[in-house]
């Protein structure tokens, strides 16, 4: 998702530097992804999921769910990861951090 996308360009950026966003531009390339466009969110949804998660996550979450995707790799611990609440949630998908789902993917 383009939002998704946006976002990780900018932590990037911030955190790790040029050099890592390049190669980051390099695997965006190779595994050619499908990018969609930001959901549209009910305003209904959307309070009763800020009361769950920051509004800036609702896109990446609501994404998630309308993609039918299997998993979330996310590095958010503060608003994600580390959120009791959206855990409770019993999504559809499983939130995994990078190395999480590298060690789960290794051993299937």
């Amino acid at each position: 998702m383009a939002y998704a996308l946006a976002e990780a360009e900018r932590n990037i950026r911030k955190k790790l530097g040029k050099g890592v966003l390049s190669k980051h531009y390099e695997n965006l390339l190779a595994i050619e992804p499908i990018i969609q466009p930001l959901p549209v969110i009910s305003d209904n949804l959307e309070k009763r999921l800020e009361e769950v998660i920051d509004k800036k996550d609702i896109p990446i979450i609501v994404g998630s769910i309308l993609s039918c995707a299997n998993i979330l790799i996310n590095l958010d611990k503060k608003h994600i990861l580390g959120n009791r609440k959206l855990l409770k949630l019993q999504l559809p998908f499983s939130i995994m951090t990078p190395g999480d789902f590298l060690k789960s993917f290794l051993k299937a």
